[in-house]
This record gives structure tokens, C-alpha cells and sequence, in this order.
């Protein structure tokens, strides 16, 4: 049986070590912690694979997407109770989709939700509108995963405009020069919606 001689092994191990310092040390530059393990616990069949300049663009994004999101205590948006109150007088319903303009082309954040308008409502305030099924999704990134954790929303009077916030979990995982790299990192974010948008929607709608 043929075995590996001391020269193959530790060539093995010293190319492994390199591999999880250099991928650790590029979390470091980014403020994030990266964990690499020297055995994949789930199997890589169906992982991504990313070389040095994939990880750290991943790693940029990510960064950057916490960086522009609320800052502690900013983000603790509680749905107006209002706008979950059933509409007396049932119109126009939908589910919309609302996107967060950003600087970020490879990364599309957005929040879902179900709206019902009141019947010939000609303009959004929180007796004229009730949302159900909040929801956030993220895409665009290989080997990131965005986990929904809570969204809810508020109602500005002053600019009549619906913001959607939205926190949940950045869960990074793939492989790195073989080595399985692992990450999980919470992130939120503010979505503004301009009400005019759900009424143009309900009137192309008739």
C-alpha cells in the first residue's frame, strides 16, 4: 500500500495553513471573522468555490452593506398598528416588491409584502392601506445566503412615505483551496417606498 511520505504530508498541511491564514487574514481587513475548517462538515458537492479576488469581493459587499444600514438603536421601526388593521372597504390587492437603491449592482436586497388598499383611496395613510406577509430576500452573491430574521414598517406623515425595516443574517459558506469556509454575520436594513408607487400600481391594475 502506498502512503504518503513526511515531505507530501507536510506540504499538505503547510498549504492548508496558508490557505486559512491567508483567507482569515483577508476577513480581518474587512472586520468580519471567517472560520476555515480542514474537513468540509457538509459535503462540497453542491458548495461554490471561490479563489482570492471572488472571496474578497463577497467579503467587500457584505461589508458595505452593514456599513450603509441603520446604525445601533436606528433601526427599531415598529409596525404602525394601523397599517395591519383590516380595510373597511376592501379595493385594490396585490404583492409588491420594493427594492433598496443602492451601489451594490451584484447585490439585489429587497422586501416583499401583500398590500390591500382601500376601495378608491386617492392617497396612502395608514388607515388607507393594510400589509400582511413582511418579508426580505437578498441574491446575487455566490456563497451567501441572507436568513429573514423580521421586517416591519412605518408611516412618514410628512413625505407620505412607507419605510420597510428589515434584519436578518449574512450565513457565508464555501470553499476556499479545498478548505470549507464558514461565516455568519447579522446586517439590517432601511427600505423607503414612496406610496405614490402602490397607487400607480392599483390604477394600472383597472
Amino acid at each position: 500500500m502506498k502512503t504518503l511520505s513526511s515531505v507530501a504530508v507536510f506540504t499538505l498541511l503547510t498549504g492548508c495553513n496558508n490557505a486559512s491564514e491567508e483567507i482569515e487574514e483577508l476577513g480581518e481587513k474587512y472586520g468580519l471573522t471567517l472560520v476555515v475548517m480542514e474537513d468540509t462538515l457538509l459535503g462540497s458537492d453542491d458548495m461554490v468555490e471561490l479563489d482570492y479576488d471572488e472571496t474578497e469581493e463577497l467579503l467587500q459587499h457584505i461589508r458595505q452593506s452593514i456599513d450603509e444600514g441603520p446604525q445601533q438603536g436606528d433601526g427599531d421601526v415598529a409596525i404602525e398598528p394601523e397599517l395591519k388593521e383590516p380595510i373597511s372597504e376592501a379595493g385594490d390587492s396585490n404583492t409588491h416588491t420594493s427594492y433598496l437603491d443602492e451601489h451594490l449592482p451584484d447585490l439585489e436586497r429587497a422586501v416583499q409584502f401583500n398590500y390591500t388598499l382601500q376601495q378608491g383611496a386617492e392617497s396612502i395613510t395608514p388607515t388607507t392601506i393594510e400589509l400582511s406577509e413582511l418579508h426580505s430576500s437578498a441574491s446575487g452573491l455566490p456563497g451567501v445566503n441572507w436568513v429573514h430574521v423580521n421586517t416591519s414598517a412605518s408611516f412618514d406623515d410628512n413625505t407620505e412615505e412607507v419605510s420597510f425595516y428589515t434584519s436578518g443574517n449574512w450565513e457565508v459558506h464555501f470553499l476556499y483551496e479545498g478548505n470549507e469556509v464558514w461565516m455568519e454575520v447579522p446586517d439590517d436594513w432601511i427600505v423607503p417606498l414612496q406610496s405614490e408607487e402602490l397607487l400607480e400600481e392599483g390604477r394600472r391594475s383597472l
